[in-house]
């Protein structure tokens, strides 16, 4: 009896079949090497190669973030203060009460915050210091809508550093006041001249009142009566002293005028109210870069470890690549 032999078709996706010749076992076709059905193994892509050395590349990785941060707070760390100082004292007026005062005290905020690396500013600072040198750094900016200057300095320690800052802080108060000092010098006989004027504006204006008193109550006097030349030439006189003082008042509230306006184009507004600049209170402490080094430093660590894990990776899977490709010999 035949015996039948049924094919049906497999639904198992074809293996890969090699098979291995040599000259001592012959031809051994049923030797066959079946392809597992993964990826082959061997280097891929750096991407294959990290997924499969998970381990390997996150070791590396962790190992590069702990040195990275290790080496940031292992760098020299600089220590910050912040002193602050208030510009605008006005003798009692607050910056509302006076019209333009808010804006002017602002520009001279910013202004003044330039001269902290003036070269009287950093000598004044070393001499209230006791040093020849300056010990750290320093800055100063204005604080945004306000009259507020923030000096700002750095140095090797938190009390160094609270030190430079109180110092810095008191010679630019110092300087801004000598600098003041002298405009009001500059313009002092503009001012001078216009109190001049003044007091003779004052003083004819108070000349002629009481000539023309005078002379309304001697007219008064004189009533309905034919003036005699006598009383004529004396109201001709006390007409003509009146004119006289009331031009000289005149003469002078013109030159007053032109006094003042001379003086406050030659000031700021500001000066005119007798402007100050004043520490408030003593400098703080406001922390250190430290954080900041560490923080770089292990992100530049996490970085270089991930491409030496990478790399490490993507080595061993070249080095299995290189293994798996044998010479095969033909019959």
């Amino acid at each position: 009896m035949r015996s039948v032999v049924r094919y049906e078709e497999s639904t198992e996706p074809p293996r890969d079949v090699m098979t291995y010749g040599s000259p001592e076992l012959g031809d051994r076709s049923d030797l066959e090497l079946i392809a597992p059905p993964g990826s082959p193994e061997g280097f891929q892509s750096i991407g294959r190669s990290a997924l499969s050395h998970p381990v390997l590349v996150g070791l590396v990785l962790a190992i590069g973030l702990v040195a990275g941060v290790v080496a940031g707070y292992e760098h020299p760390v600089t220590y910050n203060a912040t002193a602050k100082l208030f510009v605008g004292r006005t003798s009692g007026l607050a910056e509302d009460e006076v019209p333009g005062l808010a804006a002017s005290v602002q520009g001279l905020a910013a202004d003044y915050a330039r001269l902290i690396t003036a070269t009287n500013v950093v000598s004044d600072t070393e001499a209230n210091l006791g040093t020849s040198s300056l010990p750290g750094t320093l800055t100063a900016s204005p604080i945004p809508q306000s009259s507020i200057i923030n000096v700002q300095a750095s140095a090797s320690s938190q009390a160094v550093a609270i030190s430079l800052a109180n110092a810095a802080a008191s010679a630019l108060t110092k300087v801004v006041a000598q600098v003041t000092n002298d405009g009001q010098a500059q313009v002092q006989p503009i001012l001078e001249n216009y109190k001049r004027a003044e007091t003779t504006v004052e003083q004819e204006t108070a000349t002629a009142n009481l000539l023309q008193t005078e002379l309304n109550n001697y007219v008064t006097k004189v009533g309905n009566q034919s003036p005699t030349p006598a009383q004529q030439a004396f109201e001709q006189s006390l007409d003509s002293q009146i004119a006289e003082a009331q031009t000289l008042a005149n003469t002078a509230g013109m030159q007053a005028t032109a006094y003042m306006n001379q003086y406050q184009a030659a000031l700021p507004p500001l000066s005119a109210q007798e402007e100050m600049v004043q520490p408030v209170g003593q400098a703080t402490y406001t922390g250190s870069n430290r954080a900041s080094y560490a923080e770089a430093a292990g992100l530049g660590g996490a970085v270089a470890g991930l491409v030496v894990g990478l790399a490490g990776a993507a080595f061993i899977d070249s080095r299995k690549s290189r293994r798996r490709a044998p010479a095969y010999a033909a019959n």
